[in-house]
């Protein structure tokens, strides 16, 4: 149906990475997922599908009035958002997209993060509010990475982040992203504040 979604979980939390760290906010994340991050744990196949109504009042069960809606995924715009967007707005939400950048946004967002998992060149959504790079390309070699971010360096962004990568499971490479940042203070060294905080 036009107006439904195929949603993995809403859940309420805080925002724990970025420029609106530790707002409140409603998650919304999608299923589907085309990128196929070799990181990634997360089922993004399962959940059910609803219609924009159920998820707006859903959201509104779970935080009050000024919080944030982040809708992610998964992929989020593999599916088509601009209705959910509208009814967003239409109940007092800001609305927040986390996206890839694999596929444009066409929605009327109030702020866009992309966090780009492919390379410069197939990354579509090319201008936002914050850019949020994962150093895995590859984590162990701070050239390698340097070289791999500098062309996100000329997006029209307002925040770039740099994020540790976890892998193997309990192991950051925390020191090569925050070399990065020393070569190039324009990097910001990015957290995920909310596994520090132990909520979803």
């Amino acid at each position: 149906m036009e107006n439904s979604i195929r949603v993995h979980s809403i859940f309420a939390t805080n925002q724990g990475e970025g420029a609106w760290i530790g707002q409140a906010a409603a998650f919304i994340r999608l299923q589907g997922c085309s990128v196929g991050c070799a990181w990634c744990d997360t089922d993004y196949d399962s959940g059910e599908t609803l219609e924009v109504g159920e998820i707006i009042a859903r959201a509104c069960a779970i935080v009050c009035p000024g919080a944030i809606a982040v809708v992610t995924g998964g992929e989020p715009t593999e599916q088509r958002l601009e209705p959910l967007v509208e009814e967003l707005h239409r109940a007092g939400f800001r609305a927040h997209i986390e996206t890839s950048g694999i596929r444009h946004v066409t929605a009327a967002f109030d702020w866009i993060t992309v966090s780009p998992k492919r390379s410069f060149d197939r990354t579509e959504q090319r201008f936002g509010n914050e850019l949020k790079l994962v150093a895995a390309y590859p984590p162990d070699n701070i050239d390698c990475l340097a070289a791999h971010a500098a062309p996100f360096l000329e997006l029209p962004f307002e925040y770039f982040w740099i994020s540790p990568l976890e892998h193997p499971k309990g192991v950051f490479n925390t020191a090569i992203c925050q070399e990065l940042t020393q070569r190039e203070p324009r990097w910001r060294l990015a957290i995920q504040a909310h596994k520090y905080w132990n909520i979803p």
